[in-house]
């Protein structure tokens, strides 16, 4: 899911995750062969890795749990002086508003749930191998339950008015609504 839906393409970099470190982070538990949850998940990685590419620091630290979001808040605040990153929710925060502001980015410059896809052979070739033997990949299902996590529209894949308002995004909102591109 995080190829599908990164603002850059399919890129390794952008929301990397191991399903059992992110099990752990989240409280739940995960099984790979399903689709259940995947939209939290990958919503919960790629907020990650657009926090922890806030400062000058790879992700993979963050992201492998060598660094506690809660440290990098510390070590941000320590750096910067800016008392918010005293919070590592509000840290969260920014991570989400990135990711908003990159897809906001990509729907003013066209791109829609119809970009957000995989090659045919992954969405229509069942898994031949075990533990997966017989799978495919469930693109539907899975886009639904990622753009309701995200609260962006489910027609359009892009942020709801709402979804922008509530990240403190209007300016954004109110460029894709000049555009004719804000979902209703």
């Amino acid at each position: 899911m995080s190829y599908v839906t990164s603002p850059i393409g399919a890129s390794h970099n952008i929301g990397w995750n191991t399903f059992e470190l992110i099990g752990f982070a989240i409280g739940k538990p995960t099984d790979p062969l399903t689709v259940e949850g995947k939209g939290e998940l990958t919503k919960y990685c790629q907020d990650e890795t657009a926090l922890s590419e806030t400062g000058p620091i790879c992700h993979f630290p963050i992201c492998m749990n060598m660094i506690t979001v809660e440290l990098y808040s510390k070590l941000l605040y320590a750096a910067t002086g800016i008392k918010e990153f005293q919070d590592p929710k509000y840290l969260w925060l920014v991570g989400e508003r990135i990711f908003n502001l990159e897809r906001a980015f990509n729907v003013r410059e066209g791109f829609s749930r119809k970009d957000d896809t995989a090659p045919e052979r992954i969405i229509r070739e069942p898994v031949p191998r075990a533990p997966s033997k017989g799978q495919i990949f469930e693109l539907k299902q899975l886009l639904d339950d990622y753009y309701k996590v995200r609260g962006w529209d489910d027609k359009t894949g892009i942020p709801t008015k709402n979804k922008f308002e509530e990240l403190g995004l209007s300016d954004a909102a109110k460029t894709l609504e000049e555009m004719g591109k804000l979902p209703e």
